[in-house]
């Protein structure tokens, strides 16, 4: 039986699509409690003391910032954590990863080839934004989680933006049809 070579630009498109994942849209969920009238949220405030922030100020400065714009867009107020009607929470975890990818590539009339290593560093990271009822024992009512990996962390600030944007385009949820 005749073995058959797969060409060596297969695997490299193959190789090269997983690297192209990276590049395309974040996965973001939302959930809320249906129950619960968002219309009688007026004001927000951060529950600091319940939050993870992220590791890097920059992206710790772009989620606080997205998150209070979309929010104050939405017509609600910022205010002191003992005022507000909801306190934000938020979970920002990111974990590096290095790898590489390479091959020997060789030409069968060639009596010699060479090898390439392409080394990568990737950011897998994840968002988690929690809006509890303050009036209700701090019971979480909106909830949501956007995940992405990143090649370039400069670009991670630009990321969390549209993430926000993304979470927040539905807010606050319809009143529950009675």
């Amino acid at each position: 039986m005749k073995k058959k070579n797969v060409p060596i630009f297969v695997v490299g498109l193959l190789l090269a699509a997983g690297f192209a994942v990276t590049s395309a849209a974040a996965a973001v969920h939302v959930d809320f409690d249906p129950e619960v009238d968002f219309t009688r949220f007026a004001t927000y405030a951060w529950n600091d003391a319940e939050s993870l922030e992220a590791a890097i100020p920059e992206i710790q400065a772009a989620i606080v910032s997205s998150i209070e714009r979309e929010l104050e867009a939405k017509g609600l107020r910022k205010a002191p954590l003992e005022q507000a009607d909801l306190q934000i929470v938020t979970f920002a975890i990111g974990e590096t990863l290095a790898g590489s990818m390479g091959g020997f590539y060789r030409h069968p009339s060639w009596n010699w080839g060479f090898i390439t290593t392409d080394a990568r560093i990737v950011t897998k990271g994840a968002l988690v934004i929690d809006l509890r009822d303050a009036a209700n024992e701090g019971r979480p009512v909106w909830h949501a989680v956007a995940q992405k990996t990143v090649s370039d962390p400069a670009k991670a600030p630009a990321l969390v933006d549209r993430v926000t944007k993304k979470a927040f385009a539905s807010f606050p949820p319809a009143p529950k049809k009675k």
